[in-house]
């Protein structure tokens, strides 16, 4: 079996100290699993030391010590350029509006400064402002006059494959209806 020095946590909140300590109780009752399955890292968990230290008092002991060198190296740090180009990317590349409403659903705090600053450095949006997007009012695909003028294309997938082509694109003329198939990876 694996020796392990114990680790000693000291936190100054009572929640956390108190949801540790009885959770860990909890844990070695049960034989240091939850649902009959064991608990990741178990010989680290089964070394920990829980203990609660006093937020702000004026004892300097090892304890109190421990907690001011944890409280400076873990002292926040504004990532809010970054955090909002991630934004900007998973909602889509939609806009300022878009995002900063995507932003809002979850909660993440960002000021509209950033969220138009991570637009507009956005190098996929730059690349895709250089090309006027085709409004289609009808929402039906016109046919071609001749063929090769008009062609209407799509992918389908994921698709489940052992053979890595997960995506399908098809292409149909829309003047002679000819459609083209093609697995892609």
């Amino acid at each position: 079996m694996l020796k392990v020095n114990p680790t000693y946590i000291y936190t100054d909140s009572w929640a956390t100290y108190v949801g540790l300590t009885s959770w860990m109780a909890v844990w070695r009752h049960q034989g240091w699993a939850i649902h009959g399955r064991p608990i990741w890292g178990r010989p680290h968990t089964k070394a920990l030391a829980i203990g609660h230290v006093d937020a702000h008092t004026k004892r300097q002991n090892k304890a109190t010590l421990h907690n001011a060198v944890a409280d400076v190296a873990c002292r926040e740090t504004h990532c809010g350029p970054a955090l909002a180009q991630w934004a900007h990317d998973q909602s889509g590349h939609g806009g300022s509006q878009v995002t900063q409403e995507w932003e809002r659903a979850p909660g993440i705090p960002l000021t509209r400064d950033e969220t138009r600053t991570a637009v507009d450095h956005c190098p996929r949006c730059a690349e895709l402002k250089g090309q006027p997007l085709q409004q289609v009012a009808d929402r039906q695909i016109k046919r071609a006059e001749c063929p090769g003028q008009i062609w209407q294309c799509n992918y389908i997938g994921p698709l489940p494959t052992e053979k890595r082509q997960r995506y399908l694109l098809t292409v149909v003329d829309t003047h002679t209806g000819l459609g083209y198939l093609k697995m892609l990876g």
